[in-house]
This record gives structure tokens, C-alpha cells and sequence, in this order.
């Protein structure tokens, strides 16, 4: 995508790569931050949220960073100067400010509803 090489038919083939990469990124460092999360606070519960919202946020990103890369190219704008800088940054951190407390109130929610250890060692059940 940095090459200006995304056209219509590898479009799909470049958005999977793309958030596959994003995705691997956010797994890996969401594993860190939770480990080093969990060690501050000794909190699973504050650690599985924050790691949630990270891989959240850099999927976003990289969803953004796909649109923004193909509008950029479809509109000759330059897309390393103004559209990335303008788009993929803000929306970073409003993803980022929404899901975290977005998680937080869910997870409140259901620890409301399901709680199982009586240690504060709260078992979040996703579905």
C-alpha cells in the first residue's frame, strides 16, 4: 500500500494482509501490556480490558489505514502528507477512548450478573 500499488483487484488479497498484520500487532502487544497491567494493579479483570481495547484499536487502524490508502490514491492526494495524519490518528483515539470504557461498562455488567471467585479475581464470560 506504501508503494501506491492498490487498485481494485488486490483490494481484498491488501485488506486481509493488512489487518492480519494489525491483528498479529495488537495480540502481541496486548499480551505485554496485560502482563505488565496485571503485575501493577494484580487485577485480571483491568488486564483483559485493556489488552481488549488494544487489539480493538489496532484493527481500527488498520481499517483506516486501508480507506484512507485507497481514497488517497483514488483522489491523488499525497497519502503519507495529509490524509493518514488527518484520518487514521483521530480515529485511533476515539477508538481507543470508546472502547475502553466501553469494555469497562460491559464487563462491570456482566461482573454484576456472574460473580464467581469471592478473591476480586472476577471470570469474565464473553459470548
Amino acid at each position: 500500500m506504501a508503494l501506491g500499488h492498490l487498485s481494485l483487484t488486490n483490494l481484498r488479497w491488501l485488506s486481509k494482509k493488512e489487518v492480519s498484520v494489525g491483528l498479529l500487532n495488537g495480540v502481541v502487544w496486548s499480551i505485554i501490556v496485560a502482563i505488565a497491567t496485571y503485575i501493577w494493579f494484580e487485577d485480571t479483570a483491568i488486564a483483559l480490558i485493556i489488552a481488549t481495547a488494544m487489539i480493538l484499536n489496532l484493527i481500527a487502524t488498520s481499517i483506516a489505514d486501508i480507506i484512507s490508502s485507497f481514497y488517497a490514491q483514488s483522489s491523488w492526494i499525497e497519502s503519507g502528507t495529509f490524509w493518514r495524519g488527518s484520518s487514521v490518528n483521530p480515529l485511533t483515539i476515539i477508538v481507543g477512548f470508546l472502547s475502553f470504557p466501553g469494555l469497562t461498562g460491559m464487563a462491570i455488567s456482566i461482573m454484576k450478573n456472574r460473580l464467581i471467585d469471592s478473591k476480586d479475581n472476577f471470570i469474565i464470560i464473553f459470548f
